[in-house]
């Protein structure tokens, strides 16, 4: 709050943009989810004004989570969209990667299967561009989720037991604890209860040693 005084007192319009979107990100943090979107609105109007896609690149990328997480993935959709081409400008190829998986999925909620599909793989393809293990661990996430929402069990669990993989090479403990809930998910409903109760409980296990209450 001090730098954004001085930043007003200054007239500095760029470093306002970056304090407004800094301070979105600590309500984000906190879950002050509506109190995000007023920060990032204000920092992206102002990036916006300036037509600088550096200044709107962060916002826009932030807006696009807090509307998934509110489950208003239309404007998750078009935000997360906007970001994945605001990334792929600055060369940015790992934002690019999430961005363009986390809006698959958004579209995915939709019901715009072949499009969230199209954004899903394109995801993948650039994370593994990247050679970025945790991007890609996240991209065949992404994928698996999309493969989830329209009830194609198989290639979901084939992109769950992939980014389980590579989550576990790396040693990404929450990721490994997310794809195996959802993993478990994916093999119940494919039929197989045995597994998917054994991948269900193990997530259990794993909930309670990193003291999460996801999932």
């Amino acid at each position: 709050e001090q730098a954004r005084a001085l930043a007003e007192a200054l007239q500095d319009e760029s470093r306002l943009a970056q304090v407004l979107y800094w301070l979105g990100r600590v309500h984000y943090v906190r879950a002050e989810l509506p109190t995000v979107i007023a920060y990032a609105q204000q920092s992206l109007t102002i990036a916006d004004r300036l037509a600088d896609d550096t200044l709107a690149a962060p916002p826009v990328n932030l807006m696009g989570r807090v509307y998934y997480f509110l489950s208003d993935y239309a404007n998750a959709s078009r935000m997360l969209a906007r970001s994945a081409e605001q990334m792929r400008r600055l060369g940015n190829t790992v934002e690019e990667a999430t961005a363009t998986g986390s809006a698959g999925v958004a579209y995915g909620y939709l019901g715009e299967f072949e499009r969230a599909l199209a954004y899903a793989d394109r995801g993948v393809q650039l994370a593994q561009e990247s050679q970025n293990p945790f991007a890609e661990t996240a991209a065949h996430f992404y994928r698996a989720l999309v493969h989830q929402q329209r009830g194609s069990w198989k290639p979901a669990i084939a992109d769950c037991e992939t980014a389980l993989r590579i989550a576990e090479r790396v040693k990404d403990s929450f990721r490994i604890y997310a794809l195996t809930c959802y993993a478990g998910w994916a093999q119940a409903m494919a039929g197989d209860l045995a597994k998917g109760r054994m991948l269900l409980e193990a997530g259990i296990a794993l909930a309670e040693q990193l003291g999460t209450k996801l999932f």
